[in-house]
């Protein structure tokens, strides 16, 4: 068993949102939403969630760029304005998230789930969505220039 520390987690601002022991920043996180912690503006650049379970949580602004969000469940979260690009999400579940106005240019969406997704807005460029489901998502003012499906 890993040894806990000290996470905190800080806006893109530097604004300190959440602090406690935990063995990961993602157990730290997943723990915070149970909660009821809302991460709005909150920088993850290049974390790892890699199946991590944030259904629900609110992120709206925040910087998941270059993250590791392979698997991870987003299912219902707010994602509104989120920066995501360059982060692998690969199986992940986007399902009835709202993305609205959010960046995913160069991600990775093989075989993700964005059923009933709010789209709306957002930046696919250059994005992988090879097997994505968008099944009754809202992609009205998508921007997928450069995609692959």
């Amino acid at each position: 068993m890993d040894e806990k520390m000290k996470i905190t987690i800080k806006s893109q601002t530097g604004e300190v949102l959440y602090t406690c022991e935990a063995e990961s920043v993602r157990d730290a996180v997943e723990d915070a939403i149970k909660a009821g912690v809302k991460f709005a503006n909150a920088n993850f650049r290049g974390a790892n969630f890699r199946g991590a379970d944030l259904s629900g949580a609110h992120f709206k602004g925040a910087d998941f760029r270059n993250a590791n969000l392979r698997g991870t469940n987003f299912r219902g979260a707010d994602l509104r304005d989120a920066d995501i690009r360059g982060a692998n999400l690969i199986g992940a579940n986007l399902s009835d998230a709202n993305l609205r106005d959010a960046d995913l240019s160069d991600s990775n969406l093989i075989g993700a789930n964005l059923i009933g997704a709010n789209l709306s807005g957002v930046y696919f460029r250059f994005a992988n969505l090879s097997g994505a489901n968008l099944s009754d998502a809202d992609l009205s003012d998508a921007d997928f220039s450069g995609a692959d499906f």
